[in-house]
């Protein structure tokens, strides 16, 4: 071993155990001071402090560990377009229809939301397309209207097929 002093028989001596020894301790607490000294803000009480070994905080003792965020799963469609390809166009067919029919029936957005029970918000992005109704939405749509749900789709066969 070049650098190290040697005893008798080739292995090293106790004075260079020693020094490795100190040198791995002193590079131990290194890494554990820094570690131990990160700070961290508590959610519950908003306390300033250096995060500890059980991750509680010292003054209202809730976890400072992060909340996981769970995301909702992506919202598939009713019915898929592989399955049921006559729907293909639907999403260009239908915002038409409902504009169509609501001005038909006479109804403004808000009186129309008023008497389906849907948001008018809602009304006004399925009737520009970029929000689809589900299956109830659209026959409490039809209701508010005083028709089915059954009629607002032949109309939108209707236009799909021409």
């Amino acid at each position: 071993m070049a650098g190290v002093a040697t005893g008798s028989g080739g292995l090293p001596s106790n004075t260079s155990f020693v020094l490795v020894r100190q040198a791995l301790r002193e590079s131990q607490s290194q890494s554990r001071t820094s570690a131990s000294r990160e700070t961290i803000r508590c959610p519950h009480c908003r306390l300033n402090q250096f995060i500890t070994s059980t991750h509680r905080c010292r003054r209202c003792h809730h976890s400072v560990d992060p909340e996981p965020v769970f995301a909702p799963p992506p919202r598939q469609p009713l019915i898929p377009r592989a399955v049921c390809p006559i729907f293909h166009n639907i999403d260009l067919a239908l915002p038409p229809i409902l504009l169509w029919m609501r001005l038909r029936s006479g109804l403004s957005q808000r009186q129309l939301a008023i008497q389906s029970g849907v948001n008018r918000i809602n009304i006004s992005m399925m009737e520009n397309g970029s929000r689809m109704p589900t299956a109830e939405t659209l026959d409490r749509l039809a209701r508010g209207m005083g028709t089915n749900a059954g009629r607002i789709m032949l109309a939108v066969e209707y236009l799909m097929n021409s």
